[in-house]
């Protein structure tokens, strides 16, 4: 599978779950997965024309953790960051929202450091 697939089927799926995670998915975090992730994924063949997940989307979350991890750490932060950026097009990063990021950062193999360093850098 194609990694710039797969990378795009993780930071888009990590967005939506931590943008869900509190259960109130605000308007700017909302617009930026949109404008961020839809029109990729459909052209990827991540989604359908209709807007539902492809078999293909399926695989590559399930080949990411294992495949993703091996990226050079450039590449596993500037995923992460694509995923900080969502949350923060809010302004909040809520608990749950920090949970979900706590997630990700063990499935990229980085530490909490490195958001530490991202979110310093805002």
């Amino acid at each position: 599978m194609d990694i710039d697939v797969m990378k795009l089927a993780f930071a888009w799926n990590a967005a939506i779950e931590v943008i869900m995670a509190d259960g109130d998915v605000a308007a700017e975090e909302a617009a930026m997965v949109a404008e961020r992730y839809a029109g990729r994924a459909r052209d990827a063949g991540l989604v359908d024309k209709d807007g539902h997940y492809t078999p293909l989307f399926k695989q590559a979350l399930a080949e990411a953790p294992a495949r993703l991890s091996k990226l050079p750490r450039a590449d596993r932060i500037s995923l992460l960051q694509d995923i900080v950026d969502v949350v923060l097009a809010d302004g909040v990063i809520d608990l749950a929202e920090a949970d979900r990021i706590t997630s990700m950062v063990h499935v990229l193999e980085l530490e909490f450091a490195d958001v530490e360093k991202l979110l310093a850098g805002r």
